[in-house]
């Protein structure tokens, strides 16, 4: 008997643009709030103003259809919006597929969009509003995962004083994001999650450097962190690393406890 993979096909479509979908939406909120624009106007091009159909709305084919720009004054339109939309995709999809909604998954998948949302706000304006991390803060309280709040206050002011020592180094909302994501999350994954941001921040910067013959000055280190997020959350219970022993990564974490 054949087997029917229609099915499981459209499921990994279905989810992968319900996510896209969804962190487009609140992307676009977050935009409207930065440009003090109404949050109940249609969608438009913020640079021609010129309002949006339906089918230039759709995440992700509708940039590629477009090449990246806008349909009607081809202004062109920053690429980690693609970035985020793929990623919350596969987010949401990894996150999903198989398994059955439970309340950790969810709000593991709320904190993920948000983090990716709240990536692409730091690349416009390099700065997150804190009402991200109120928010973000009260999803983790309502996880069935044990919280970590020593870890929380311990991150928190080891890197405040290491941004005070060392000027031009993270920013407030790297700090906050990485302090909640410790509350949030079990030792090792964290540790692997910096160590993962931080290999993927060296890697754009010397793309960066080979291309431009510079270094990026101001960098968002907030993308890597969510991007780490996603990559740890989704594969540490099918990874184990021997060149990491001191950290006794458990390849058998469970972030989703019953």
């Amino acid at each position: 008997m054949e087997k029917n993979y229609f099915a499981p096909a459209f499921s990994c479509v279905l989810l992968f643009f319900y996510g896209s979908s969804f962190f487009s939406f609140l992307t676009a909120q977050c935009t409207r709030w930065i440009y003090q624009v109404p949050r109940r106007s249609r969608s438009y091009c913020f640079h021609c103003q010129t309002s949006l159909r339906c089918f230039d709305l759709i995440p992700v084919f509708s940039y590629i259809i477009l090449r990246g720009r806008c349909r009607y004054c081809h202004y062109p339109i920053p690429s980690y919006h693609l970035f985020g939309e793929i990623c919350a995709g596969i987010w949401t999809t990894g996150l999903f597929y198989g398994t059955s909604p439970s309340l950790s998954n969810c709000l593991a998948f709320l904190i993920g969009i948000l983090l990716l949302s709240s990536s692409v706000v730091d690349c416009m304006i390099l700065s997150i509003p804190d009402r991200f991390w109120i928010l973000m803060f009260f999803l983790i309280q309502l996880s069935p995962s044990p919280h970590h709040y020593f870890a929380l206050l311990l991150v928190y002011f080891s890197l405040w004083c290491m941004s005070l020592s060392l000027k031009g180094g993270l920013g407030g909302a790297d700090i906050k994001a990485l302090s909640l994501l410790a509350c949030y999350l079990p030792f090792s994954p964290f540790i692997l999650l910096n160590l993962l941001a931080s290999g993927l921040a060296l890697v754009w910067q010397a793309y960066y450097f080979f291309r431009h013959r510079k270094t990026k000055k101001e960098l968002p280190f907030l993308p890597f962190i969510a991007l780490s997020f996603i990559l740890v959350y989704l594969f540490s219970s099918h990874l184990s690393f021997p060149i990491l022993p001191l950290l006794k990564f458990d390849s058998s974490i469970n972030f989703c406890p019953s």
